[in-house]
């Protein structure tokens, strides 16, 4: 007994997926995120508008430190992002073997 529908077919009540040649046992590579949408780069972001506040806001909170801080902030995003991608194995380091 066979049903089949317009997007999967339906064989003695299991369904049975289109999934691009791609078995059940296999899984599918996901897609990263894009960058803006880690919280990784919103945390970065709400911290970058908090120290611009503060520089702005307080008066013993001068603007070359603000700066200073808001660089170190990036430069550890950097940093953090590049680990992550080698511990991920998705860097370009030798890839063949």
């Amino acid at each position: 007994m066979s049903t089949q529908y317009a997007d999967e077919q339906t064989t003695r009540g299991y369904p049975q997926h289109d999934r691009g040649g791609e078995s059940w046992g296999q899984s599918r590579q996901r897609r990263p995120k894009p960058f803006f949408a880690t919280s990784e780069f919103l945390t970065l972001v709400a911290a970058i508008a908090a120290i611009a506040i503060a520089a702005a806001v307080a008066d013993n909170f001068e603007a070359p430190r603000a700066w200073l801080l808001i660089a170190i902030l990036c430069g550890a995003y950097i940093v953090s992002r590049g680990l992550s991608k080698i511990g991920r194995g998705d860097g370009l380091l030798d890839r063949n073997g």
